[in-house]
């Protein structure tokens, strides 16, 4: 037998293989009074008229079958969770209160928003400096194998800016 989490997906799957069937079931009524519709109207008048009392139980049938089903669905759907849906307490209580009482919700909700920008510009900042200290990281190898050799110290002030970019980059994300 499923889970309580598993039934209303089984209930979904059941009624839209039965919208689906009805559907079909309605299409191949329907199609023979499209079949009348593209013939000419010499070619109507001289046959006989498709069977129209035999299709038109079927579509209401058909029609009822989705409605009850399309109303099962949106009561299912339309409902407050419950603990049978996974649900914690605080969500429920949350989503049982009436809009007057969601002040302190909504307040508590758009400070974790300005906490989640805070800390994705943080990351942002932090992820900018470990890329220009990789970066860096070639210039201070050349510069080390140029200060071994006696020679130029330019290698050094790439480094050195490198290094100083890292950690300003650093510093402003931790403010």
């Amino acid at each position: 037998m499923p889970g309580n989490r598993e039934r209303p997906l089984l209930t979904f799957r059941r009624a839209a293989v039965t919208v689906v069937a009805l559907l079909l079931v309605s299409l191949t009524a329907c199609s023979s009074e499209g079949d009348s519709a593209r013939t000419p109207p010499s070619a109507r008048a001289t046959t006989t008229p498709p069977a129209a009392p035999k299709t038109s139980p079927t579509v209401a049938v058909t029609e009822m079958g989705i409605a009850t089903h399309i109303g099962e669905i949106a009561a299912h759907m339309g409902r407050l969770p419950g603990a049978e849906d996974d649900v914690d307490a605080a969500a429920m209580a949350a989503l049982r209160a009436a809009p007057d009482d969601w002040g302190g919700l909504v307040d508590e909700n758009l400070r974790q928003v300005d906490l989640a920008a805070r800390a994705s510009t943080r990351g942002t900042f932090l992820s900018g400096a470990t890329a220009l200290a990789v970066v860096s990281e070639m210039p201070a190898g050349r510069a080390v194998a140029a200060l071994a050799r006696g020679a130029g110290r330019r290698w050094v002030l790439w480094a050195a800016a490198g290094t100083a970019g890292s950690a300003a980059l650093a510093f402003a994300a931790l403010l």
